[in-house]
């Protein structure tokens, strides 16, 4: 079970990353649609940026499980925005999307909680390595 657990993981990882990648580097466009929608939102270029850099991080921590619940915490923030912003603009039915994305990211957050760096539970996974290594070093193992 546990097993089938991390798969699921993984495979809901890699899909939110694949996506939030893409969406992220699009908000760099200085003239395409997201530039657009931010603009007719009231926010600033700097914002739009920012978003983008949270989006394109975030979604490459998912992918590095000492830090997959910080990048998993940082997009379903950005998430919880991109709600409440569909949600003022009207568009009710399109917030439905980014509802499903923090569902499934606090999700992820939660299953790694105990891989992230500065875990109480990260100890348990560093092993003191042997095999002819240099005394002192230590093993980092990725769940």
């Amino acid at each position: 079970m546990k097993y089938v657990k991390l798969v699921f993981i993984w495979l809901f990882s890699l899909f939110i990353a694949f996506i939030m990648i893409q969406q992220g580097w699009a908000k760099f466009g200085a003239d395409g649609r997201w530039a657009r929608s931010f603009a007719e939102w009231g926010y600033p270029a700097w914002f739009r940026m920012l978003i983008g850099v949270v989006e394109t991080g975030g979604s490459l921590a998912l992918l590095v499980p000492p830090v997959a619940f910080y990048g998993a915490l940082a997009l379903a923030a950005v998430m919880v925005g991109a709600t409440g912003t569909l949600l003022f603009d009207g568009r009710g039915v399109d917030a439905v999307t980014p509802i499903a994305y923090t569902v499934v990211l606090v999700w992820i957050a939660f299953e790694r909680r105990g891989t992230r760096v500065g875990s109480p539970k990260a100890p348990e996974q560093i092993r003191q390595s042997g095999s002819g290594r240099a005394r002192g070093r230590h093993e980092l193992r990725l769940a």
